[in-house]
Order: C-alpha cells, then structure tokens, then sequence
C-alpha cells in the first residue's frame, strides 16, 4: 500500500523544467520549457517471485502519470493477478 502513496506523491511533482539556453551567445536571455506528458499504454511484465511488491511498484508509477496499463503476471502466480 505504500508503494501506491508514494507513487501517488511524486505525482504531484511531476512538473516541467525551464532551461536556459546561454551556452551559445544567440541563446542569452532565451529559456527552454518542458513538459511531461504520458507516455501512453504501458506494458508490465512481472516475474512469479513477490508479485503484489512488484506489480505495486509498476502500476503505481505507470497510473500516477495518467498511462494505461496492460498487465501480463508470470503463469506461477498466484490467482490474486492472474485473472
């Protein structure tokens, strides 16, 4: 569960960057801006040892930054992720 509330927190830094461009001299006063969008449609693979651990760790990041997750457990998991 704390794996989700730490994702969920760094969420909410998920902010651009400003970069100034005055390494060259036609760059002098100019700053570049960033801006972090999600990537899409995540896949997640996850071995059969410490499944929920690994998952959390996963779905947490991926969901935190507005992506969709396609979720695909080892064939050794338990029933709990492989439905």
């Amino acid at each position: 569960m704390e794996t989700y509330k730490f994702s969920a927190e760094e969420a909410k830094r998920n902010v651009g960057e400003i970069i100034p461009m005055d390494a060259a001299k036609t760059g002098a006063g100019r700053f570049g801006y960033t801006q972090k969008e999600p990537i899409g449609v995540v896949g997640a693979i996850t071995p059969f040892n410490f499944p929920m651990n690994i998952v959390a760790h996963k779905l947490g990041t991926a969901i935190a930054e507005g992506n969709s997750v396609i979720l695909k457990p080892a064939t050794q998991t338990l029933l709990s992720l492989s439905l």
